[in-house]
């Protein structure tokens, strides 16, 4: 238990790592640190660590591409962000003499997807230049909104520090064939394949890691499915109303070949990675009725329960095109669209439209759409179109004669 709001490290310390590690001169005599923060805060809410999904114990090949990814999984659904550290050592210092793998500028992390990739700049390939074990650390950063100010604040992090070997050898990874990124709306399914296939037929074991494993209603895929030359999995999930959330779900799936060419074998890893958004169906049945000079919506509760409210959109005119479901959510500015109102609670679907106050013109047609909003942000897709026009039931100036023009005594 934590004694009250603040920031707390966790931190595991082991006296000494592998010896002959070829980016930490004297590795066995260095000790191996790694920590864990978490922010406690009442405004933030309960917060859970970063999982990661990948083991961080790799191996590759001189002359081979190599690629790697932690493919973290956050329970809360928060943003999460990738950076290379240096290792670090007694008491969490920065390791004196650590260097990145060969090639510094071509060792890279991408920021946002976690690729780790070992890049060979004289040939433009992920080319590992020389064999040996060798450190890497991985920092990845937490993010979530804050209900007070709307702005992303970094509310926790995790270390990975990872041991890569690179061996001399022949053999190639096996090659992943997966679809590109998808939406699908909650509570309908997604299921497709999953297929690798090996340069040189050697045996394939496929296995898939992800998000959509670790929630309550889990995807299934037949883990470690094995067969020579080439394999295919089938990738399966009922989404639900609960699996709704502002960031994709990443799913990375992983093929690991057995090595029959080298001595000793290097059994080498072929990633891929697709994400995969769930989005919140739409508001339905929309109606807007004209009521003195304002307009009254009305809609139906949104059907997925856990949503926290509405967000109302306006436009003067019709809207021709479509909004596309389920891979626009909420209303894009492109529509000319212009938000103009919250509503808070799912069984609140009424809202009436005074222009804040000042009322709305006669004359013009106000089109509207409707999107629920979910507590991490993120919005439903679009509810029908729906417009209206004041009723013409009292007088209106339609002409006007202009009797002398002067800029004080001017008359009309």
């Amino acid at each position: 238990c934590f004694p009250g709001a603040a920031t707390y490290t966790l931190s595991m310390e082991d006296a000494n790592r592998n010896e002959g590690v070829k980016n930490i001169p004297g590795s066995v005599n260095i000790p191996f640190f790694i920590s864990t923060t978490i922010t406690i805060d009442p405004v933030f809410g309960c917060d859970n660590s970063p999982e990661v999904l990948n083991q961080p114990i790799e191996v590759g090949c001189v002359g081979v591409p190599y690629i790697y990814n932690p493919n973290a999984w956050d329970p809360d659904g928060d943003s999460l962000s990738y950076a290379l550290i240096p290792c670090r050592g007694l008491g969490g210092s920065n390791i004196i003499g650590f260097t990145e793998p060969i090639g510094t500028s071509s060792f890279t992390l991408d920021p946002v997807t976690g690729d780790l990739k070992w890049l060979n700049p004289r040939y433009n390939n992920a080319n590992p230049a020389d064999s040996g074990e060798w450190n890497v650390a991985i920092l990845i950063l937490e993010w979530r909104k804050n209900p007070r100010t709307g702005e992303y604040m970094n509310i926790g992090n995790v270390t990975v520090d990872m041991q890569i070997t690179i061996h001399t050898c022949t053999n190639v990874p096996p090659v992943i064939n997966i679809p590109p990124d998808t939406c699908v709306l909650a509570g309908s399914r997604i299921r497709f394949d999953d297929s690798a296939s090996d340069a040189y037929f050697f045996p394939i074991d496929l296995y898939a890691t992800g998000g959509p494993f670790e929630v309550s209603n889990p995807a299934t895929f037949p883990q470690g499915i094995s067969n020579s030359g080439n394999v295919t999995g089938i990738f399966n999930w009922l989404t639900d109303c609960n699996n709704v959330q502002r960031l994709p779900y990443t799913v990375t799936f992983k093929a690991i070949d057995l090595d029959m060419l080298d001595l000793p074998p290097v059994d080498l890893t072929g990633l891929a990675t697709m994400n995969i958004t769930v989005i919140s169906p739409a508001p339905k049945n929309l109606v807007d009725t004209p009521m003195g000079n304002t307009i009254y919506m009305h809609w139906n509760p949104e059907i997925c329960s856990n949503a926290i409210g509405y967000k109302i959109y306006r436009k003067n005119g019709f809207y021709s095109d479509s909004i596309q479901c389920p891979c626009t959510v909420g209303v894009p500015a492109s529509t000319g669209f212009t938000f103009i109102a919250e509503v808070l609670g799912i069984n609140d679907t009424t809202f009436t439209d005074d222009n804040n106050g000042s009322g709305l013109n006669h004359g013009i047609k106000y089109c509207y759409f409707v999107t629920a909003i979910f507590q991490d942000s993120s919005e439903s897709c679009a509810s029908n179109q729906a417009c209206a026009q004041l009723k013409k039931d009292s007088p209106i100036i339609t002409n006007v004669s202009i009797e002398s023009t002067d800029v004080t005594a001017g008359r009309i």
